[in-house]
């Protein structure tokens, strides 16, 4: 499946609260406030996900690439979607994510 068509957004449902980033580590949690899920998240993986939180329509996967400032973002993409905090859109309908060498041979 090609990323470049995909949009995202939060996953519908979730309402996602952050803790505190950690003194002694990279990490922090992302709550959901509606069904008490949690997720020990790196610094990059909350960033991404408070920037996504904060946009009113879903985002390209490109745009969301982008915001990541050139870092390697289509694992992270991916890992948050799997995890269930972020929903992949095409033409307006939720879609899986295929394994990571399906997403990079449809690139």
């Amino acid at each position: 499946m090609q990323t470049a068509a995909l949009q995202l957004s939060v996953a519908p449902g979730r309402l996602l609260r952050y803790a505190p980033q950690w003194d002694a580590d990279d990490g922090s949690v992302c709550f959901d406030a509606r069904s008490g899920d949690y997720w020990v998240l790196d610094a990059r993986s909350q960033a991404c996900l408070q920037w996504v939180s904060r946009q009113v329509t879903p985002v390209g996967w490109a745009d969301l690439a982008e915001h990541l400032d050139g870092l390697p973002a289509d694992a992270l993409i991916q890992a948050l979607v799997h995890a269930g905090l972020l929903t992949a859109w095409k033409e307006g309908q939720a879609v899986q994510l295929g394994a990571p060498d399906e997403l990079a041979e449809g690139a």
